[in-house]
């Protein structure tokens, strides 16, 4: 068996491959974003007659909206989902990219990367394998809160149009705090157990599928099965992991809304001031649009970096 994970070394190498790394996720991600927005607007462009741009009114209702496509509605949605699809495995291969550079040391050159290979391919049937299962386990405790509650899909839906017919009546002021109260105890009992037992499951998988991404994308196979067994006996320092991981974004989360507010307030001052004062607050607007894409960046770069980094340290033992 390999060495016991170092929780404290794989945050820190993490932290420290986001704050030097954050200019290689951008280079290898600004393409398929700006490929992925082309795609979508000239998808949406061709979707519609021009008589139904020219016109600039307010759709209102299917019907109209039906009136100006050159599709049936279904038909425009099964042509998104598969743009959407085509999009995800774009970004799959930023994943796979950055799995590899962190796992295997393997720098891609180029300033353009729209990468749809084998290891691409490979991250995205691990994150679908992963939306299975995860789907599964939430659909299975949906219906263990069903029979424990004694409640049933049409008594849900009965609370669900309860709660819309009070949403219509409290805009009219017809209706009390306690209906709709008494209303809402159905379904978020309901949730609430579903919460409840699907919790333990989902962290159980989450943990032991944590090498599963980034091995698919750095060996030559699908890492399904031997993720679970690669993460035997480390089940508690991989979870020790993810709980800091998510404390240390929660901080980063909460100091970079501080000081984004901060100087979002002083910039519109110094704007409203005019002259001089206004030249500083439209530099200060620069440098806050500069700092949100470096922090989406590094955050980017630090969740790619830790399950690389535990499969790695898995893998080599070291």
């Amino acid at each position: 068996m390999s060495q016991k994970l170092p929780v404290g070394d794989v945050m820190n190498e993490a932290v420290q491959f986001g704050l030097h790394r954050w200019a290689t996720v951008l280079r290898y991600s600004w393409a398929p974003a700006l490929f992925s927005l082309l795609l979508f607007g000239l998808y949406f462009a061709c979707m519609f007659t021009p008589s139904f741009y020219q016109s600039g009114q307010d759709v209102t209702s299917f019907e109209e909206l039906q009136e100006g496509m050159r599709v049936s509605i279904p038909v425009a949605i099964a042509g998104a989902a598969l743009i959407y699809l085509f999009v995800v495995l774009l970004f799959c291969g930023v994943a796979a990219s950055l799995f590899r550079l962190v796992a295997l040391g393997e720098e891609r050159p180029g300033f353009i990367q729209l990468r749809m290979d084998g290891p691409a391919l490979r991250v995205f049937f691990a994150y679908l394998i992963m939306m299975i299962i995860t789907t599964a386990i939430w659909g299975a405790a949906f219906m263990g809160a069903l029979s424990i509650s004694g409640e049933s899909f049409s008594s849900l839906k009965g609370s669900f149009q309860s709660l819309m017919e009070l949403a219509q009546a409290s805009e009219q002021g017809s209706a009390s705090d306690l209906e709709a109260f008494s209303s809402m105890m159905g379904p978020m009992k309901i949730f609430g157990l579903t919460f409840l037992l699907a919790i333990v499951p989902l962290i159980y998988v989450t943990v032991k599928l944590a090498p599963f991404p980034p091995g698919s994308a750095s060996e030559n196979r699908l890492l399904l099965f031997g993720s679970f067994a690669m993460t035997f006996g480390h089940f508690w320092s991989i979870l020790g992991v993810f709980i800091l991981f998510i404390l240390f974004m929660i901080v980063i989360s909460i100091i970079y809304s501080l000081a984004d507010s901060i100087f979002q307030m002083l910039a519109a001052l110094l704007v409203a001031q005019g002259s001089v004062f206004a030249l500083v607050g439209m530099l200060i607007y620069v440098i806050v649009m500069g700092a949100a894409i470096f922090v989406q960046l590094f955050s980017m770069a630090v969740q790619t970096a830790v399950p690389a980094i535990i499969y790695r340290r898995l893998k080599t033992g070291e």
